[in-house]
């Protein structure tokens, strides 16, 4: 099974947050997964959508898991970005 770019990075996402447990900003977010922070705000939409993440606002802001990790399944990923598992 060929799994496509935004879903190989919202999961890496996801595994990042869940290591980090707290609210990490794009930039840092960036950093750690050396991938553009912009990039990563666009996979954050359908992601916070589909309630697996959340975001906070502000200048402290950023995002963090919306669910206990446990729970979260790659399944969960598939159907965020609109595609199913084959």
């Amino acid at each position: 099974m060929k799994i496509n770019t935004k879903i190989r990075y919202g999961l890496r996402m996801l595994v990042t947050l869940a290591q980090r447990q707290a609210i990490v900003n794009t930039a840092e977010l960036g950093k750690d997964m050396m991938v553009s922070p912009k990039y990563l705000r666009k996979l954050a939409g359908p992601l916070e959508k589909h309630g697996l993440i959340k975001s906070v606002q502000g200048i402290y802001g950023g995002y963090l898991l919306n669910r206990n990790p446990g729970e979260i399944k790659v399944a969960d990923i598939f159907e965020a970005f609109s595609e199913s598992i084959d």
